[in-house]
């Protein structure tokens, strides 16, 4: 019961963060068992402001690809690994990493940094996929994350 509640309490917060995402776009990524790239590209688009919440995945595809936040994969609307989930992430969110991210920003590396500030637990593997629920928890905390440390610059 406490768990529902605070996770609950996550989804709130993450869908106030989202500003006003399409509710059938957020519900259904709650609802999947296994995200897709195509579902993860829209959040961070409309996120970043490339989109307006109305747009569709398969805009929101076209602009992450467009400006550098991520390749397009073979099937868009197929599910995501982890470590293709956590180079979204970090390039939307994090944007700083260790040295081997910094050099490479391959999807690799993102998942290993990502681990080691523990948004990713140890116990996942880089091509595992990940539930609508992993997905959207995970990047609540990389919103955190990222309004912290715009914070900072502008106190």
């Amino acid at each position: 019961m406490k768990k529902t509640i605070i996770f609950t309490f996550i989804l709130l917060f993450f869908s106030f963060s989202l500003f006003a995402q399409n509710a059938d776009l957020v519900t259904k990524i709650i609802e999947t068992d296994k995200v897709s790239f195509a579902q993860v590209a829209y959040f961070s688009a409309t996120y970043l402001g490339f989109l307006p919440d109305i747009a569709t995945e398969q805009e929101a595809v076209n602009a992450i690809s467009l400006r550098g936040i991520s390749s397009i994969p073979e099937n868009p609307y197929k599910q995501i690994t982890y470590q293709k989930f956590a180079q979204i992430c970090m390039n939307t969110w994090i944007k700083k990493g260790g040295l081997m991210y910094s050099i490479t920003k391959s999807p690799r590396y993102a998942f290993r940094e990502m681990q080691s500030l523990g948004l990713i637990d140890y116990q996942k593997y880089p091509n595992q996929s990940l539930s609508g629920k992993e997905a959207l928890n995970i990047m609540s905390k990389c919103i955190t994350i990222y309004e912290k440390e715009n914070s900072k610059w502008k106190s």
